[in-house]
């Protein structure tokens, strides 16, 4: 890969020709090249940051990085979700661009996706403080809209935190509060990044329209009297993490963020639960979030090396 010398960030507005799409593989599917064909019209350059997947997707995706307008970083192991974002950025930030828009491999973007985020951008009263803008979405089982706007009138709300697929970060913000961290491995990586902005005086916006449609683990949905919970059934691996990371940020920000903290502590309670009432691997997944709680306690970090999790 050709390596540009380093620019200084000149914070454009969003549009296409300023943003950089980054996307993070790992073994995607035979469909990856639809999703990835909705976000090339809408972005100036395309990279693939890939964590060692196997030689069939190897092959796709090197001939997606020749057929549009798109290069590839190729990994020779996993190095996690928060580092391939880093390589991404960081790339971006060399060739140029003032935006990058984060996707999941697996996540549906709408043909209007970036001019939607670049309207809700413009149309904040201090957008020079936005620094991301988050994407609401339907879920790919259940086809729940995850956000419900109240107000019909609204096309943004401003929250705490919003996830990594689909949102836009401003790569001159990302130069000074630091990177994503590397040590959180997968999960919670997009929370952490979205809570050290907010401590520094910046904002996080959420479109109030759907931008994508976005599967969240193996959900199913289940009934308890009169309601309808959905289970996201993840792996103990992603249990772990999950829990290792959100015990770090609950210790780092109890007294910065505390209703981001209750609530999300809420959120992991009632996924315990429902975990308990309806998930297979119930010990397995119980076993692997204490370890995950002993670890954030002890500031054990980085990736998992127990075999006993990573066997599924």
């Amino acid at each position: 890969m050709t390596r540009c010398a380093r620019k200084t960030i000149i914070e454009a507005l969003p549009g296409k020709e300023t943003v950089c799409a980054i996307y993070v593989t790992y073994h995607p599917d035979a469909k990856f090249p639809e999703r990835i064909a909705r976000i090339a019209p809408q972005v100036a350059h395309i990279i693939i940051v890939d964590n060692h997947s196997n030689k069939d997707a190897l092959r796709m995706l090197h001939g997606l990085s020749k057929s549009i307008n798109c290069e590839f970083i190729e990994n020779k192991e996993n190095l996690g979700i928060a580092t391939a974002l880093n390589q991404g950025a960081r790339r971006a930030i060399e060739l140029g661009y003032s935006w990058a828009l984060t996707l999941d491999q697996d996540s549906w973007p709408e043909a209007y996706l970036v001019a939607t985020l670049t309207e809700i951008y413009t149309a904040h009263p201090e957008r020079e403080k936005v620094k991301v803008m988050g994407s609401n979405y339907r879920s790919f089982r259940t086809d729940y809209i995850f956000l419900q706007c109240n107000d019909d009138t609204l096309n943004f709300i401003e929250t705490e935190t919003v996830i990594t697929s689909c949102s836009m970060m401003s790569l001159k913000a990302f130069e000074e509060v630091g990177s994503f961290r590397d040590d959180f491995f997968i999960d919670q990586v997009d929370h952490e990044y979205c809570l050290r902005l907010r401590s520094y005086g910046y904002k996080i916006i959420i479109s109030c329209k759907p931008l994508m449609v976005h599967p969240l683990g193996n959900q199913t949905r289940h009934k308890i009297l009169w309601k309808r919970p959905v289970c996201l059934n993840q792996p103990p691996l992603r249990r772990y993490y999950m829990t290792r990371n959100r015990f770090v940020l609950y210790r780092t920000y109890a007294f910065k963020e505390p209703h981001w903290v209750l609530s999300n502590l809420n959120a992991a309670l009632k996924e315990t639960a429902l975990i308990i009432l309806f998930e297979d691997q119930k010990i397995r997944k119980i076993m692997a979030m204490l370890r995950g709680i002993l670890h954030a306690i002890s500031g054990r970090m980085g990736r998992s090396q127990s075999q006993s999790l990573d066997s599924r």
